[in-house]
Formats: C-alpha cells, structure tokens, sequence
C-alpha cells in the first residue's frame, strides 16, 4: 500500500468528519444512501460509509474480479477503496456456536475501471 500524502490525508479525514457529523445530526441511512443511490442493496451502512468515506464520488463499485466478469478490467495503478467482509466458519460440533470475524477486500470504482476490448481475428 502506498502511502497517503498530507493533502489525501487531509480530504480523507474531510469526509470522514463529513459523514460522522451528519450521522451525529441524525442523518438518517435512507438519506446517506440517497446521496449514493447505486451502492444501495449492495452494501451495508457501514460498508457505504467506509466507500464514501474514502471515495466521495464512488457511484457504482464491486470487486478485481465481478469487473472482470462484466468485460471490465481495474486500471493499473488504480487504489482500491477498503471494506468490510464478514468471514464465518462452521463448528464442527452441532453445540458449539459458529465463529466470526471480519476482514477487509478491496473494491473499486467504475472510474476506475476501463472496457476490454477485443481483438477481432481478420
């Protein structure tokens, strides 16, 4: 990971303040979810919050491979926006309670992203 200058660190903070002071005025999830409405559905709140937080233009984001899979490849150099993922593992024994714990993957913006374009065989 490369490392943030002064002036990304400073707009960073900016929207996270952003965010945590419209969650402390009472901003509601509807009305933060309205301000990007593609990540709806798709992200929890707290996953919306960390991709605003960290990308406040983010419209439509997903993952390396889901781009890939729509005909889409990451720009090279592009930084991805880190989030949340839950990771579960099922007890063995039918008593004992499943575990979980969280990681964080990367997902990208579609300005992030460029269409593949194929070559056609003449």
């Amino acid at each position: 990971m490369t490392k943030m200058t002064a002036t990304e660190r400073k707009a960073r903070l900016a929207s996270l303040k952003t965010i945590a002071d419209a969650y402390a005025a009472g901003v509601t999830e509807e009305e933060l979810f309205a301000s990007a409405p593609t990540l709806i559905g798709r992200y929890s709140f707290r996953n919306v919050c960390l991709i605003l937080g960290q990308r406040p233009d983010a419209t439509e984001c997903a993952g390396f491979h889901d781009w890939k899979k729509v005909g889409r490849s990451v720009s090279k150099g592009a930084k991805g926006i880190a989030i949340l993922v839950p990771i579960i593992k099922k007890s063995a024994d039918e008593g004992d309670k499943d575990s979980m714990w969280f990681t964080y993957r990367y997902v990208f913006d579609l300005s992030d992203t460029e269409e593949i374009v194929k070559e056609v065989a003449a």
